[in-house]
């Protein structure tokens, strides 16, 4: 297998042949289903973003369901658990058809998956034809991100955020690089640790730029609600949800020693398990702190430092849904060697 993985030739045949079945069940499923033969399953961005869009313009608490247990049930589609500017930018689409903003949210999704694929192309300097297309093909196959897709979930703009900022990380302090990691910090806390990344590698101009992009936008995105979601939204997402799909270390400690949780019999986070879920919290922090203890200043190890923190960030994580794609899917890629592909690869 190894010698014909060294024929140029045959690697293209191998790309041409996965490529197109592959492009094809991508096209299929992310584009003409979900526009033509949508189906009764609910969507992310009609239920969630637009759905709290409209309760905010009607003059109803986007976050009125998570004073109650409700709001945790099962993370799917019962309330907005996004920062209140998630639900302020929405705004304009709550005015919009539901069908043609669904469409133009599909056709948005492809953009962003073609900015991810271009800037991590760009920053880990895939050159070659056939590597780029191995790169889009194990992409766009990756079933988490096809869910997204389909879903129109925040998760694939944050896919498309990360890319930016790990160009720029890679290339070093960059402004952009910042802008982009807080404006997706702004919609999504879960990227926090990639601020702490900028500041433990002293990447000042990244960190400022990130901090500012986040403060303006959470403080011109709704801020009458942040009180709310700050003392009541967040502190949730620490009480475990009892989603079967909740695939963050304390949802499956809490399945493991509370099966009845997956089943409604509360939420299966007691003492115990939160204690161990803090445990395995602790011991990724150090393992990836010793990891990235001494900053690297060459592309490569700057790649893989990037990598290491974000797959931190999902084993630390205290809510995940297994579909979670801006962070399963840049370690995964960022932590790959594309080199192979080319004719000089090792």
């Amino acid at each position: 297998m190894a010698l014909a993985i060294s024929r140029r030739r045959f690697r293209w045949l191998l790309v041409g042949t996965s490529g197109t079945a592959i492009g094809i069940q991508y096209v299929w499923q992310t584009l003409i289903t979900p526009a033509f033969f949508p189906g009764s399953a609910p969507v992310d961005f009609i239920e969630d973003y637009v759905g709290s869009a409209q309760l905010m313009l009607s003059g109803i608490d986007p976050y009125s369901a998570c004073h109650t247990r409700a709001c945790w049930a099962d993370l799917a589609n019962t309330a907005s658990v996004y920062p209140p500017v998630v639900t302020w930018l929405s705004l304009p689409l709550a005015h919009i058809d539901k069908t043609v903003s669904g469409d133009a949210a599909l056709i948005a999704m492809q953009i962003f998956v073609v900015v991810f694929l271009f800037t991590i192309a760009s920053a880990l300097h895939v050159r070659d034809r056939q590597a780029i297309l191995a790169l889009a093909i194990v992409t766009i196959a990756f079933p988490p991100l096809i869910g997204e897709i389909v879903k129109r979930n925040l998760e694939v703009l944050l896919l498309a955020l990360s890319g930016i900022w790990f160009w720029g990380y890679v290339l070093g302090d960059r402004w952009w690089s910042g802008a982009a990691l807080g404006i997706g910090l702004a919609l999504k806390l879960v990227q926090a640790p990639l601020l702490f990344l900028g500041l433990w590698c002293r990447r000042w101009v990244t960190t400022i730029a990130a901090l500012v992009a986040f403060a303006v936008l959470w403080a011109i995105g709704a801020p009458q609600y942040l009180p709310e979601f700050i003392t009541r939204v967040l502190p949730g997402f620490n009480t475990g949800t009892g989603f079967a799909m909740d695939v963050a270390p304390v949802a499956t400690l809490a399945r493991l020693f509370h099966p009845g949780s997956m089943y409604g019999y509360g939420s299966g986070v007691d003492l115990t398990v939160r204690l161990l879920g803090y445990v395995i919290a602790a011991a990724v922090v150090l393992f990836t702190v010793l990891t990235v203890a001494s900053p690297r200043s060459d592309r490569d190890g700057r790649a893989l430092e990037a990598a290491a923190v974000v797959a931190a960030d999902i084993c630390c994580s205290c809510c995940c849904r297994s579909r979670c794609s801006s962070s399963s899917v840049f370690a995964t890629k960022t932590g790959c060697r594309w080199d192979w592909w080319s004719p000089h690869g090792r």
